[in-house]
């Protein structure tokens, strides 16, 4: 490069260089280097069922077709052993859509895995019992695939749509090598057009260590407590891009299909451990989403006495406390604004 511009600019104009000719090129002056680990390709999952919508599913995978190194979908529906022959098939043999399979994907779902090459995996959810199990099967996948380029975990759902640059800073934080993972924002819009702002960590190394824990809300708070406490040095920055989360602005008998089936798995693991702070963090959380503030309440002041080591009970423990003062607060001024001896 330095032979080539040396060639090509005849003027060589010293204030534009700052030096005599393009030998800066070569010597490597003030060139920022950082250590670059070859395996930060992304393996990306996701899970489907049968009220899956197919538009959203394939949504996802047009953005990350040319950003993954691997796609592999999660079927968590109903699935016979007779229905999968289409798999190995090719499409051709594939019967048409009137007479397609009675379980397992759709035949728009089945031509989207197709058409993109990507992986399709089963893994039930009745089953397993819990959403993180269901999840830890695609991180399976790729510790299985002998895809030595994949280094990075990245799990979405269809009903979580990115903003502009999603892509891009995908890429960037792949090449990051000091993370153990990124801390994703969302704004989770809930009906009457209000939404609840929530962090989630959403791409985390590809490690056996590191596995998603809790029948709802699934977490990766355990793994990355157990990596610390051997001396793992944790760091988890902010995603820089937004993502607006949908699936609770569906219709009420949507809604209530899906958070009964939720509420019956939080249930199911208290009453196996009732000093599992995740789970009544994540009822406390369903309680709020529906405006049951009190319900809410108890639900944190159990997380936060089980909480051990894990924070975000107290996060949403004080943001309640302050919305409440907030409340109070108003109150004593409107009262006070017409007193000026107040």
């Amino acid at each position: 490069k330095e032979k080539f511009y040396d060639s090509i600019d005849t003027e060589k104009n010293k204030k534009l260089l700052g030096n005599k000719d393009y030998s800066h090129l070569s010597k490597g002056e003030n060139v920022r280097v950082s250590i670059y680990n070859p395996r930060n390709g992304i393996g990306f999952s996701m899970l489907c069922y049968e009220n899956e919508e197919v538009q959203y599913v394939m949504n996802w995978l047009d953005n990350m077709h040319t950003v993954a190194d691997d796609i592999c979908l999660v079927w968590t529906g109903e699935w016979e052993e007779q229905d999968k022959v289409w798999l190995s098939n090719d499409r051709k043999e594939w019967p048409d859509e009137q007479n397609w399979y009675k379980t397992g994907p759709s035949y728009d779902l089945a031509y989207a895995v197709s058409l993109y090459k990507c992986s399709l995996i089963h893994k039930s959810l009745e089953e397993a019992g819990s959403l993180a199990e269901c999840r830890n099967a695609g991180i399976d996948y790729f510790l299985n695939s002998g895809n030595k380029n994949i280094g990075w975990f990245l799990f979405m759902d269809p009903d979580e749509f990115t903003e502009f640059g999603f892509e891009a800073s995908l890429m960037r934080c792949g090449e990051a090598s000091d993370n153990i993972g990124y801390l994703f924002k969302f704004k989770n819009q809930i009906a009457g057009g209000r939404s609840v702002e929530s962090e989630s960590i959403r791409m985390v190394r590809l490690l056996p260590e590191l596995k998603l824990h809790g029948k709802v809300h699934e977490t990766f708070e355990k793994s990355i407590n157990q990596l610390s406490q051997i001396g793992v040095n944790i760091t988890v920055p902010h995603f820089p891009i937004g993502i607006v989360n949908q699936g609770l602005s569906k219709e009420p008998s949507v809604m209530k299909s899906k958070l009964q089936k939720y509420q019956k798995l939080l249930i199911n693991e208290l009453k196996q451990d009732p000093f599992k702070s995740g789970a009544w963090l994540s009822l406390g959380l369903q309680f709020q989403n529906d405006g049951h503030k009190d319900k809410f309440a108890i639900c944190m002041e159990r997380a936060c006495l089980t909480a051990n080591t894990a924070f975000l009970p107290f996060r949403e423990m004080g943001i309640f406390h302050l919305r409440e003062s907030k409340g109070y607060f108003l109150n004593m001024l409107e009262r006070c604004k017409n007193d000026k001896k107040q």
